[in-house]
């Protein structure tokens, strides 16, 4: 099951190794390889000036995602999120043939397979819409958290089932067969009456997936849940890819039971609708950086957290780093749903007139639960700032699996009120 979460925060201390006079001093890196005459330490112990704040993420891909993500939550500290999956199907069984006149359809059932939640399981009320849209819905075009198609209109779930118990630890059976924990939507039959006509009556729908996919577009599913107090519902996430995610029709032909299948695979297109209903807090940090000294955020899919240490560019660029170690505490009570995750991302801009991120993809941030702190080795990142081959913008964190995942993380800024502010500590040697 997925984990989540995430949090950080800053307030900063410089310590140096320092060598004085003749009185000699053992340095760990490079000892070996650099000579006694050779060597010139110097340093000092100063606190840095830490700048902490939030920003907005344009143009994050949501397409093809490790998970779909279905659901709403009022989250406390970010207000409300509701996320919508799209999603096309694919057949394996090409130019189908139904006896129309000696068929019954028994049931059409939408399932997919659970892979976590990020909030709580409960009661949501699930809609299915068909995709009916003049512009092409393709596994070749990137797909944003805002983009959206047009549907019919008529929700597809059959009347009286809407609300479900989500839950990815539920136990799944398929008759008396136990399965993986899925999700199963019943649609109405005429869906499926639908499908079985244009079988017959235009082979061409369904000699190909070409074929296929024009004439069906796929799905968007989506909870419809109304008010929920802060605190109440979740995201959850379902496994697309998976072999028992599709759309299975249970019909007999002659008296004899048969089944026909819609398949999601990973040629299909799919992507994440998401919406977000700010929390005024979150919206004011983002609007005015400067609130980010006491607390900032960031979330999946749209925001941020921005860690300037402008003291940095005062160490000698002949400096060797040997240690330097960021502790970001975070704001979670144990017990919460909206937990932190275990792993933070930290990143750069590629320089001051260039927003793109840049990450070395191994300066992560590890989260300790006993003190609620990130605790992240930032050495690569201040060594490269340190010695020019980058500039020293910042520090971005987010979640790690920013586009992912719904998580989302509470930082103390250097100004916070809080027990805990966080820390960092740098050691060098200078030659």
């Amino acid at each position: 099951m997925w984990r989540r979460g995430l949090f950080l925060s800053a307030t900063f201390l410089l310590m140096v190794a320092v060598s004085v006079g003749c009185k000699k001093k053992n340095f760990e890196l490079g000892q070996d390889v650099i000579s006694g005459e050779d060597q010139i330490t110097s340093g000092s112990i100063d606190t840095f000036s830490i700048y902490t704040s939030s920003f907005r993420t344009d143009s994050v891909i949501s397409s093809n995602r490790f998970f779909g993500i279905l659901g709403s939550c009022n989250d406390p500290e970010f207000g409300t999120v509701n996320s919508e999956i799209y999603t096309q199907f694919r057949i394996i069984n090409l130019a189908p043939t139904f006896d129309l006149p000696n068929i019954t359809i028994d049931s059409v059932v939408l399932s997919m397979v659970y892979s976590g939640v990020y909030g709580s399981p409960g009661d949501q009320t699930i809609e299915v819409f068909q995709i009916d849209d003049t512009k092409e819905f393709s596994d070749t075009t990137d797909y944003y958290p805002f983009d959206e198609f047009q549907t019919t209109g008529t929700n597809l779930v059959v009347p009286g089932t809407e609300t479900m118990y989500l839950d990815p630890n539920a136990v799944t059976y398929v008759d008396t067969t136990l399965v993986q924990s899925q999700l199963r939507i019943q649609l109405d039959t005429n869906f499926a009456w639908q499908l079985f006509n244009e079988a017959n009556n235009n082979p061409a729908s369904f000699a190909d997936n070409d074929g296929f996919t024009e004439y069906f577009q796929g799905l968007k599913i989506r909870t419809n849940n109304g008010y929920q107090a802060p605190g109440e519902g979740g995201l959850f996430y379902f496994n697309l890819n998976e072999a028992d995610s599709k759309i299975r029709i249970y019909y007999k032909s002659e008296g004899e039971n048969r089944i026909y299948d819609l398949v999601i695979n990973d040629v299909c297109a799919d992507f994440n609708h998401i919406d977000f209903v700010e929390d005024m807090d979150v919206t004011s940090v983002i609007n005015n950086p400067s609130l980010g000294q006491q607390t900032y955020y960031a979330q999946s899919f749209q925001s941020r957290g921005l860690v300037k240490i402008p003291g940095l560019d005062n160490i000698p660029s002949n400096a060797i780093v040997h240690s330097a170690t960021l502790e970001l505490p975070v704001q979670y009570q144990t017990g919460r749903p909206f937990e932190p995750g275990t792993e933070l991302s930290v990143s750069l801009f590629t320089s001051s007139t260039d927003s793109t991120l840049v990450s070395d993809g191994s300066t992560i941030g590890l989260y300790s639960s006993g003190n609620k702190t990130f605790v992240i080795n930032m050495r690569n990142y201040v060594q490269r700032i340190v010695s020019g081959e980058i500039e020293n913008n910042g520090f971005i964190v987010s979640p790690l699996f920013f586009s992912n995942t719904m998580d989302r993380i509470v930082f103390n800024g250097p100004d916070t009120d809080k027990k805990l502010k966080p820390t960092f500590k740098i050691t060098f040697s200078e030659f």
